[in-house]
């Protein structure tokens, strides 16, 4: 009887065990559950209300707080990739380049912010201290 007692007792354990131990907790393991995590095509760029032209982009934010993003054609600047760094507090997006292959896109050790929302997964972006100027970016999330 004490077998069958300790034997129970030792099953019961382990299956507690090893239901405590679901995939589910290594699926996002910096808990980081930001809405701008994911991969963002470029839909729209508008500079003081007037459409920039370009040939496609997009932007990656990722889990670790690191970003990449690549442009082609736009405008006269060309294309570049970039990355970096980023944070977010309430609505505020802080955007840090550590690399950047054109610099008439971003400069190195650049921090810009932007104010974003998304809606219905457009991501939009409203950077912030232009002075009068206002640069808008609108992105759709990836699938």
């Amino acid at each position: 009887m004490k077998k069958s007692i300790t034997l129970i007792s030792c099953s019961l354990i382990l299956l507690l065990l090893i239901l405590a131990c679901s995939k589910d907790d290594t699926t996002n393991p910096t808990g980081n559950t930001s809405p701008l995590i994911g991969k963002w095509n470029l839909v729209s760029i508008t500079y003081n209300g007037t459409a920039l032209s370009f040939e496609s982009g997009w932007f990656t934010f990722f889990e670790s707080m690191n970003f990449s993003a690549e442009y082609k054609q736009l405008e006269s600047a060309g294309s570049g990739t970039l990355s970096g760094t980023w944070e977010e507090e309430s609505n505020v997006l802080r955007i840090t380049i550590t690399q950047s292959t054109n610099q008439q896109i971003a400069q190195v050790n650049q921090t810009v912010s932007c104010e974003y929302s998304i809606d219905d997964n457009i991501l939009t972006m409203n950077y912030l201290n232009l002075g009068d100027d206002t640069y808008i970016e609108k992105y759709q999330k990836s699938e």
